[in-house]
């Protein structure tokens, strides 16, 4: 009997994938977009700001646990920034801030100063003085910084480069490399407890008198570090839950949460179980901890992409985006390219999963300004990553598409991937450069991209930013919010930095263990109802997923337009555009509370 085989949809559609990729389809024409407008005067500049307040590098000794090996001597130390007026005055209000997932102290610098300028200068009112406390995790003293503030010493990015991936010593120090899970076992000591203790550290130094701090002392956080201030709240010190005045409640006066996904309200509407030792649960936590010890699960909280290169190497942009900005960035195309490097750009810069496949062309066909190749990588427009985008404006001088990858491959196996899925949005509104040059044997000669900063995008009486042709929208002054330069310099600035290298498993572990009235061994999260009683600010991303419709047992602020960094990024001098939407709640609600 003759057999006929009988072509199926799926083999198809194959076909008709390889043979595109095969083909080669690559299309340089796309929407110009339309000129940028001439950008808005500014209230004060960065150096009224920095004649008044002061970001000043502090360190307390406390020795790390050495339970599983030997630590660093950078370890021993707990490792912040204090802003603060010049002049010194005593504080009417402390606020001690922890970062969210994989940042560090810088990522409050400029929030920080232009909440303590705002508070100073304010007219119709006396002058509030305010200090902020940004407090490091422990496991940012793995970095090894030392390439990266040797070029912002001398302005020359070069020395950053030569040092981490030129084999280039300074000062007789040789860097030894990015870190792997097994290179650091003692971070699995670094977990829940270490941040509390550190934190609670820093608070009783700086407001030693158990009086003052209910008075005038805040603990507050970004994303999950809002999170930590909730459980700050609810932490008893000495682990006694008989005695109280060590419990965090009673050491603050209120809590700030910026942009947290997981909110008290959750909590407490969860329902959670009666506060009881489980012995199942203290198994289960047991044997995770144990595996994180004997390395049999990652102790470093990566994911794919994001590693101590990526980020090393995001700083060193940054740098170049803010003393050279017009110039064309030669950053990464000079650069040979890690694995998670290349990864990272795969997913941030690829059109759609038929340039993956094709494997070209790549961001180094491209050719970007400076603040352009800055704005590609954390842009809400660009990044499909939300929890690591800013809103800065949009690219110009080149034509752009829509962007569909990593959309198009998710839509296939975001089954498969489950909450890292969800991690990657669902990439809407996004868009690329399409310009590499003329055709694939010419990449390298297309347009010299430059970026139409957040207010260049568009205006009151026209708020629409489009193609020249007024068509195609891509972006409103709705949606843009923070200035490139601002989160350029934020990025890079200091002794420490605003990306967290090594993020510690053990905390993101012992985090999963304290909800629900679940306890365990050396997590003594006693006082959660009593933390709900805490005057509470909650200020969210519009942008970001689950605003504007969270609940709060406090006081809730939605930021129009806003993406997860713009909380702590939004332009603060630029009213003639749009009045911030962070600063005046946040002191207002410090004020009502102290005052």
């Amino acid at each position: 009997m003759d057999y006929t085989p009988v072509r199926s949809p799926a083999v198809g559609l194959t076909s008709l994938c390889l043979s595109l990729v095969l083909a080669g389809c690559y299309n340089p024409n796309g929407t110009l977009p339309e000129p940028p407008k001439a950008r808005v005067a500014v209230d004060h500049s960065t150096a009224d700001v920095d004649a008044v307040v002061e970001q000043r590098f502090l360190q307390l000794a406390s020795p790390a646990s050495t339970f599983n090996g030997p630590v660093p001597a950078a370890c021993d130390q707990i490792q912040y920034y204090q802003f603060r007026l010049r002049s010194a005055p005593e504080p009417d209000a402390v606020l001690v801030l922890m970062p969210g997932v994989y940042s560090g102290a810088n990522v409050f610098s400029y929030l920080a100063k232009e909440l303590i300028y705002a508070a100073h200068t304010r007219t119709g009112a006396a002058p509030l003085n305010l200090e902020v406390l940004a407090v490091d995790r422990r496991d940012n003293c793995i970095e090894d910084l030392t390439g990266l503030n040797a070029a912002e010493q001398a302005r020359d990015t070069q020395v950053a480069l030569d040092y981490y991936f030129n084999g280039v010593p300074l000062d007789g120090q040789l860097f030894d490399g990015f870190k792997s899970s097994d290179d650091v076992p003692y971070l699995s000591e670094m977990g829940l407890a270490q941040v509390m203790e550190d934190v609670h550290a820093v608070l009783t130094t700086h407001v030693p008198d158990p009086l003052q701090r209910q008075q005038k002392a805040f603990i507050g956080g970004h994303s999950m570090g809002a999170s930590l201030a909730w459980v700050y709240a609810g932490w008893d010190f000495d682990g006694d839950e008989t005695t109280l005045a060590d419990a965090g409640y009673q050491n603050v006066a209120g809590v700030i949460r910026l942009d947290s996904r997981y909110t008290p309200a959750d909590s407490q509407e969860a329902a959670p179980l009666p506060a009881t030792e489980n012995d199942a649960v203290i198994a289960d936590y047991l044997a995770k901890v144990e595996r994180l010890r004997d390395g049999r699960d990652d102790r470093v909280a990566a994911l794919p992409g994001l590693s101590g290169e990526t980020m090393s190497l995001l700083e060193i942009q940054a740098m170049e985006a803010h003393w050279h900005p017009d110039d064309e960035a030669l950053l990464l195309r000079n650069l040979e390219q890690g694995a998670d490097t290349r990864l990272l750009l795969t997913a941030v810069h690829s059109r759609d999963i038929f340039t993956v496949l094709r494997g070209t062309p790549t961001f180094n066909d491209f050719r970007y300004t400076n603040r352009a190749a800055l704005g590609v990588i954390l842009d809400d427009n660009f990044m499909p990553v939300p929890i690591i985008q800013a809103s800065m404006g949009h690219l110009s001088a080149g034509p752009v598409v829509s962007k569909r990858f990593p959309a198009d491959a998710l839509s296939l196996v975001s089954g498969l991937l489950g909450d890292f899925a969800r991690l990657l949005g669902d990439g809407k509104n996004l868009f690329i450069a399409s310009d590499a040059g003329p055709n694939l044997q010419s990449l390298g000669q297309g347009p010299l991209y430059d970026w139409a900063d957040f207010d260049q995008v568009g205006d009151a009486s026209d708020p629409d930013y489009t193609g020249a042709n007024g068509k195609t929208l891509l972006t409103t002054t709705r949606n843009e919010v923070s200035n490139l330069q601002d989160v350029a310099r934020v990025l890079y600035e200091g002794e420490t930095n605003f990306t967290e290298w090594y993020m510690s498993q053990r905390l993101m572990l012992d985090q999963q263990f304290i909800r629900g009235g679940k306890r365990v061994p050396g997590l003594p999260f006693l006082h959660e109802q009593e933390s709900f009683a805490l005057p509470l600010i909650e200020i969210g991303a519009e942008q970001f997923s689950g605003y504007p419709t969270f609940a709060t047992l406090g006081e809730a602020v939605v930021a129009e337009g806003h993406n997860h960094l713009d909380v702590l990024l939004q332009s603060a001098n630029t009213s003639a555009y749009r009045p911030n939407d962070v600063i005046p709640p946040l002191l207002q609600f410090v004020e009502a509370t102290v005052r």
